[in-house]
């Protein structure tokens, strides 16, 4: 399944937060040092991979970390043509805040005087949509299967209980009861759940 953005990890991911790579320090994007500024020279930049209306995404080594990243590159004067700035900043503010392992990472951003620059976390099997263009649909079997990576806090009876949920094949999933008899739910209920028995009719 392509479940999500399909990672490479050239650094450990404790290196490529947004504190590693430090921008301006404004009030979407935190940073370590609000002195130093990055620039463009701080990249490596490499080869295109992709364009779009308002300017072109890079694949870049962060020069500093030797983490590849993807340099998303917008032309202001693009954006002031169509009236988009305010929608830039309102992408940068969500992306800041958002963590989840099937959204691209947002490190930071920076910008010079004609361009404004997002880097972003680099997918290198490229995007979903393309490749339903290609295969046209994916299959059930495709579509089902989920590749869970739990954080560390999460105890081994959550990890037990949600991968049993999700199972493919619904035989083999858990019944309502089940769930209800299930030992993490038990030992984190705070009353005791009645059985599930099937109403008579008076």
């Amino acid at each position: 399944m392509v479940a999500g953005p399909q990672r490479v990890q050239v650094k450990p991911r404790a290196e490529m937060d947004r504190n590693a790579i430090t921008g301006p320090g404004k009030e979407c994007v935190a940073s370590s040092s609000a002195s130093k500024k990055i620039s463009i020279d701080d990249f490596d930049i490499g080869r295109p991979l992709g364009k779009g209306k308002f300017g072109n995404v890079y694949l870049a080594r962060v020069k500093k970390l030797q983490a590849i990243v993807a340099l998303k590159v917008l032309f202001k004067s693009q954006m002031e043509k169509e009236g988009v700035e305010h929608q830039l900043r309102r992408e940068i503010e969500i992306q800041a805040h958002l963590k989840h392992p099937n959204i691209l990472r947002f490190y930071n951003y920076f910008h010079d005087r004609k361009r404004v620059f997002l880097v972003l976390e680099y997918a290198p099997r490229g995007e979903m949509y393309k490749e339903l263009q290609r295969c046209g649909r994916f299959d059930d079997q495709r579509t089902a299967t989920v590749d869970l990576k739990f954080p560390r806090n999460i105890s081994d009876g959550a990890r037990d209980l949600v991968s049993k949920l999700l199972r493919h094949n619904p035989t083999d999933r858990l019944s309502l009861q089940s769930v209800i008899d299930h030992p993490w739910v038990r030992s984190n209920s705070r009353r005791v759940l009645p059985p599930i028995c099937p109403t008579k009719k008076s």
